[in-house]
C-alpha cells in the first residue's frame, strides 16, 4: 500500500485523494473543508456552555424552557 500526498493530507485511497483535493482532511471528514466544520461546531459548544452557566448563576435553572435550535 502506498501513501500519496496530497494538498498535505497523507492519503492511502483514492476516496482519500477526493477528499483532500477538495479541502478536506481524510483522517476527520467530519470537518469539513479546511476544518470550518469544527470551528462552527466548537462555537456552538462553547455558546452552550456559556448559556448553561449563565442559568446557573441565576437560579433559573430548572424554571425556563429554552426553545433556541
Amino acid at each position: 500500500m502506498s501513501v500519496q500526498l496530497v494538498n498535505g493530507y497523507a492519503c492511502h485511497d483514492c476516496t482519500e485523494i477526493d477528499l483532500a483535493k477538495k479541502g478536506v482532511d481524510p483522517s476527520r471528514p467530519k470537518d469539513g473543508p479546511y476544518g470550518r466544520d469544527k470551528v462552527r461546531a466548537d462555537a456552538k459548544g462553547a455558546e452552550a456552555e456559556a448559556a448553561k452557566k449563565t442559568l446557573a448563576s441565576t437560579g433559573a435553572v430548572g424554571r425556563s424552557l429554552d426553545v433556541h435550535a
